[in-house]
């Protein structure tokens, strides 16, 4: 199974960080967990060019990048991804290959963050760099590619953004049990959502998060 194969698996939402698959996924290639902040954890292998981001709020893994010419790997923090990326894609192929390979179009195509405003040009195809984005039924694929007709910089998956949604309603909806308990003194606390994490600042930050920003074009130190 390719490398791609093997971690997209652990974008399932039900899987948590200590999945005995992911241990030994961790364990094979000497990974080692990071961490972010105090709602994220991060797995990176910088020798191999990829990083997931697990959500301990949540409770999910949450996002997978690979790093093919970010600044990153311009830093020389991380080495490029070389390998075959999900749905047998390449890091040379164009937007025009990315997007027969998908079989869709993309559902938000803009120039990058940090290049002239749209306004300011002729043609949107003078940009030297774009930001493709996808969505899949269960995935949301992010590409940011050189230019129109060159490789790619960065190829990023998430959760579709719909069950993303859908889990953080699981997690206000537990809060909310949890915070009635915790006001009504007569009401015997229901053992199941203990533990449940229910800081409000976490919820806040997962609802404004949208997939795949977390890693466009970011370094990682």
């Amino acid at each position: 199974m390719e490398l791609s194969e093997r971690l997209l698996k652990f974008l399932d939402l039900d899987k948590p960080d200590d999945d005995p698959d992911f241990q030994d996924f961790l364990t094979e290639f000497k990974i080692s967990a990071k961490r972010a902040d105090k709602h994220t954890q991060q797995y990176d292998s910088r020798r191999l060019g990829f990083s997931l981001t697990y959500n301990r709020s949540l409770g999910i893994m949450e996002g997978l990048c690979f790093h093919i010419f970010t600044a990153a790997v311009a830093d020389g923090a991380f080495k490029p991804y070389e390998g075959l990326l999900p749905f047998g894609i390449t890091t040379s192929d164009t937007r025009d290959e990315v997007r027969s390979k998908l079989g869709v179009d993309p559902i938000r195509s803009t120039p990058y963050e940090g290049y002239p405003d749209k306004k300011t040009c002729n043609s949107c195809e003078d940009y030297p760099t774009w930001w493709d984005t996808y969505n899949l039924p269960t995935l949301t694929i992010g590409v940011i590619f050189r230019s129109p007709v060159g490789g790619m910089d960065l190829f990023a998956v998430n959760p579709a953004e719909k069950r993303f949604v859908e889990k953080i309603a699981e997690f206000e909806r537990a809060n909310s049990r949890i915070r009635k308990e915790q006001s009504d003194p007569h009401q015997q606390p229901n053992n199941n959502n203990q533990g449940t994490r229910t800081n409000s600042q976490a919820t806040r930050r997962n609802q404004r998060r949208r997939p795949g920003s977390r890693h466009q074009g970011q370094s990682e130190t």
